[in-house]
């Protein structure tokens, strides 16, 4: 058995966002463009629900918004923001699971999104948890092979197998206090606009 929260709007915020708002795939430039907001960006907050979703709201009418722009609101603050509510999204499913008694220490990401710097300090401002790397880069298949390597005897369990075999970068982002506190203040404001909105999700 395992414990997991699955949002539904994580690559596809961001790439919706950099495909039909800001005309690029340059995923790199866009985090460069983010980095030049600060955090909490400037009161802009956003919604990542352009799919529905599914933890904790299990709501299939769920829609995606900006909230808080102003004419200050820049392109900077606006693609921090879908950034920043990815991680308010996660953030609900990691508050789940702490509910249900897990506590990990610490927390490794993977994919395109471990190539950004930017994007795992957020995540460990977030979280207020250390954000490490692995060091090989296909998870899905190594975690495939260390189970076959458990179930034909190679290693006793899953323990001892990932122990041998996976290995972490140098170097994990710690968070920033500060942000942690700030981004938990955001986050109450970012559950609040969901449920002030839900009832108006489902009509539309």
């Amino acid at each position: 058995w395992y414990a997991m929260g699955a949002i539904l709007n994580c690559c596809l915020a961001q790439n919706w966002f950099c495909d039909q708002v800001l005309g690029t795939r340059d995923f790199a430039a866009v985090h460069r463009l983010a980095a030049q907001a600060a955090p909490g960006c400037g009161g802009v907050l956003f919604l990542p629900y352009l799919t529905g979703e599914r933890t904790p709201h299990l709501d299939p009418h769920a829609k995606g918004m900006f909230f808080g722009l102003t004419l200050a609101s820049d392109r900077a603050a606006m693609a921090r923001a879908v950034l920043e509510g990815i991680g308010h999204a996660l953030l609900d499913a990691m508050d789940c699971l702490r509910q249900m008694g897990v506590a990990p220490r610490r927390l490794t990401v993977s994919g395109g999104g471990a190539r950004s710097e930017l994007w795992k300090q957020i995540l460990a401002d977030m979280m207020g948890q250390p954000v490490c790397t692995t060091a090989m880069r296909e998870q899905a298949g190594t975690g495939a092979a260390i189970c076959a390597m458990v179930a034909v005897g190679e290693y006793a369990n899953l323990g001892e197998a990932c122990r041998a075999i996976v290995h972490r970068e140098d170097g994990c982002i710690e968070p920033i206090p500060a942000n942690t506190a700030l981004y938990r203040e955001r986050h109450a404001r970012f559950q609040a606009l969901y449920a002030a909105n839900r009832a108006l999700f489902a009509e539309n």
